[in-house]
């Protein structure tokens, strides 16, 4: 898992999934799966996929992610939140 073969009959797999991406199935037949045929997903929102990972990470406390298929998670931006793991949207701190 994390990985992928170009075709049939390798002795070694072709190399990593794309930063962005994730392999969970063995089969996977492309650095940069479409999730079908393929057995693998782009990475969604509130996680980070880095290159041959074969599950999503979710964002860490303090980090957040916007949008799907990131390779890293972003800082919270100055006066905003980002507590809970896999953070999309930032919130506005307290006061």
């Amino acid at each position: 898992a994390g990985s992928y073969c170009n075709m049939d009959g390798l002795a070694a797999v072709s190399g990593g999934c794309d930063a962005g991406y994730y392999c969970s199935l063995s089969g996977g037949l492309e650095a940069r799966p479409n999730g079908t045929t393929s057995g693998a997903v782009l990475c969604p929102s509130g996680s980070y996929c880095p290159s041959g990972t074969s599950v999503a990470h979710p964002c860490s406390p303090g980090t957040y992610g916007p949008s799907p298929g990131l390779a890293a998670c972003q800082g919270c931006p100055s006066g905003k939140a980002c507590v809970q793991p896999g953070t999309i949207t930032p919130t506005v701190c307290p006061r």
